[in-house]
């Protein structure tokens, strides 16, 4: 947590931080350039020694061994199986408001959080049972975190596909993402 705080982290950020023993020194290196500065990947952490508490550097050595490959060795828990290239997908049961296309679509945080959209994305938004498509612009919300949604068109797309309330939609969006393919289950 302090790493993340010392360094301007704002967002989770896949590092590997490596000890250099020789020089009884870690260096974080950003697995994804950093926000503002593309070209960066190392960002280097000073740390005092802690000679002084006795523990032996090879049993220091060890720990740590042991702790970068446990790290290695776990996916992830908010990747939720899925790979970075694969579509998206999930489901929705709908409200009384959603149904009657008074609400918009917000994607879920398995999609906002990879950010894959950009500044007025173009989306096209296709019913998978009757190929009706429209073209939504896709906007990001006023929150701290990242949250997208769709609305405009959205709500006639939805009132086409005559869904009713307790209803489940299956979505499936494409990466990149293009087209997002809507059906009632």
């Amino acid at each position: 947590m302090s790493v993340a705080i010392n360094n301007g982290f704002k967002v989770p950020t896949e590092v590997d931080l490596q000890y250099e023993h020789d020089k009884n020194n870690f260096t974080l290196y950003s697995l994804i350039p950093i926000m503002g500065n593309p070209s960066s990947n190392v960002i280097p952490i000073d740390i005092s020694s802690d000679s002084e508490s006795g523990e032996s550097c090879e049993s220091a050595d060890n720990a740590l061994e042991e702790i970068v490959v446990f790290a290695r060795s776990h996916q992830r828990v908010e990747e939720e199986g899925e790979a970075a290239e694969e579509d998206y997908r999930w489901t929705k049961e709908i409200s009384d408001a959603f149904a009657k296309g008074k609400s918009v679509l917000h994607f879920p945080s398995k999609v906002c959080k990879t950010r894959p959209f950009s500044k007025d994305h173009q989306l096209k938004i296709v019913n998978g049972h009757t190929n009706y498509t429209v073209t939504c612009t896709v906007t990001k919300a006023s929150t701290e975190y990242p949250q997208f949604k769709i609305g405009g068109a959205w709500y006639d797309f939805i009132k086409k596909m005559k869904v009713k309330e307790k209803d489940t939609l299956s979505f499936v969006l494409d990466h990149p993402p293009t087209v997002l393919t809507v059906w009632k289950e």
